[in-house]
């Protein structure tokens, strides 16, 4: 009977050869699911290759035969969805939300799309900023370096048009298509004028957005409070400056911060006082780091007494004999005592 000499290295080779291409320093155990399922299919594939070229016995008419063979698992296993076998491990392309049209939305909206333009098409996301302006030529009859300076601001501005649409409500996308057609620059300024901050009511409103509280008075101390205050306090700044106000000091901003934090931020408050911050962004780096301290904390006290009070309360006791009254209670007691 012939033999493959490489065939007991197909369940290695065969793999890392196709995952190289994809990962190349990653590990076998670590490669995605699909990759791994596309693999094992080829590796099916070959070993069919080479079964077919080896020389088997006749079958013994007394041995039952398999009810499914090994070409019908073949064709099985092709059939399946790849879909089926990706992986959420996989990178997926960064994405940004549509504008609903909403004005108390644009200014996130506006961050988000910024962000998103910037990381997948840095060389439009300068024509959103204002930092890549129109060529202008120097005469009447452009030069061929003039025109093809020209060619590409047009290529980019419609490419921010096209990137704007797509990221806008149907209602905003028939009226952008209509009126500034091709024009990205003149869409953003268009949805900067109609939905964004820029009088002096606008001004007045982020400023009272600016102080307010978001937090529950009676709140324990948490990580995602903090995030929110601080996200809502950053937007209304934000705000206040696009409606052609100053940006507020530093100083005022963590007076603001402070402001909000509940009573159970007193301790975190007393220490923080002791640091005389200048910075906003200092300030809010500190109290997020004391906050997860303190939360972290909270939530190992609460799951010990938990543990002790399940862990003392009797299973099970001997018949005719009644649990002693209160041993639960007294047990939680004693933990809570000895703790604090």
């Amino acid at each position: 009977m012939p033999t493959y000499t490489g065939f007991d290295l197909l369940d290695t080779t065969v793999l890392r050869y196709r995952l190289c291409l994809f990962y190349p320093q990653t590990p076998l155990a670590q490669c995605p699911r699909g990759l791994l399922f596309a693999s094992l299919q080829h590796l099916l594939l070959l070993a069919a290759r080479i079964l077919s070229t080896l020389s088997f016995p006749l079958p013994n008419p007394h041995t039952p035969s398999h009810p499914m063979p090994l070409t019908l698992l073949l064709l099985f296993l092709f059939h399946i969805s790849p879909i089926t076998a990706m992986d959420n491990s996989l990178p997926r392309t960064p994405t940004c939300h549509i504008f609903n049209g909403d004005a108390s939305n644009f200014t996130p909206w506006f961050i988000a799309f910024s962000a998103w333009l910037a990381l997948t098409k840095p060389k439009v996301a300068k024509l959103l900023h204002g930092t890549t302006t129109q060529p202008q030529p120097r005469t009447s009859h452009p030069t061929a370096h003039e025109t093809k300076l020209l060619n590409i601001w047009n290529t980019l501005n419609t490419q921010l048009y096209g990137a704007i649409l797509t990221h806008v409500s149907l209602p905003l996308q028939s009226s952008l298509h209509v009126n500034l057609r091709n024009d990205g620059i003149a869409a953003i300024n268009y949805l900067r004028r109609q939905f964004g901050a820029h009088s002096s009511g606008d001004r007045a409103e982020a400023t009272a957005r600016l102080q307010k509280h978001y937090i529950d008075p009676r709140a324990k101390v948490c990580e995602a409070d903090v995030t929110l205050q601080y996200n809502k306090m950053s937007l209304a700044a934000a705000d206040i400056v696009a409606a052609g106000g100053t940006r507020p000091d530093d100083a005022l901003l963590i007076s603001f911060l402070e402001l909000s934090l509940p009573l159970a931020y007193h301790t975190i408050r007393t220490i923080l006082r002791t640091r005389n911050h200048t910075v906003f962004f200092d300030y809010y780096n500190e109290l997020l780091v004391h906050t997860k301290a303190e939360e972290r904390v909270h939530q190992q006290n609460t799951a010990g007494i938990y543990a002790a009070q399940v862990s003392m309360t009797p299973r099970s006791f001997g018949k005719g004999k009644a649990p002693s009254p209160g041993i639960g209670v007294r047990s939680t007691l004693s933990v809570i005592a000895t703790s604090t």
